[in-house]
């Protein structure tokens, strides 16, 4: 069983987010495993507003245009500054360009060798 197509230089994202929610949810219900769905708002707000090296935004401000809401953004009272969406959609989408240009030409020159 391969969950991954072998050779490609994308593999699948959404399965990398399920591994990483699975981890999440481990790590947050190690001592107890009855437990794990009446936190699992905790989990979602940390991975949706976690930063992502390649687009260089979390999910939520590529989605919001905006940082989440925390409790600690709450007592701190800190400003949430709205962002321009379609300048953060075309910065995150040249982002992800800029990161997979190399592993792609990577992967090309290996194919053609072939």
């Amino acid at each position: 069983h391969t969950l991954l197509i072998p050779h490609y230089p994308c593999p699948n994202v959404a399965e990398r987010h399920i591994q990483n929610l699975k981890s999440a949810l481990r790590a947050k219900c190690h001592e107890d495993h009855s437990k794990w769905a009446k936190d699992i708002y905790i989990t979602q707000m940390s991975l949706n507003s976690a930063y992502n090296e390649t687009t260089k935004f979390s999910p939520a401000e590529i989605f919001f245009g905006r940082s989440p809401l925390t409790p600690l953004a709450l007592v701190w009272e800190m400003d949430q500054d709205v962002m321009d969406l379609p300048a953060i959609w075309t910065a995150a989408v040249q982002n992800i360009h800029n990161e997979h240009r190399p592993k792609l030409t990577s992967h090309n020159k290996l194919t053609r060798k072939r």
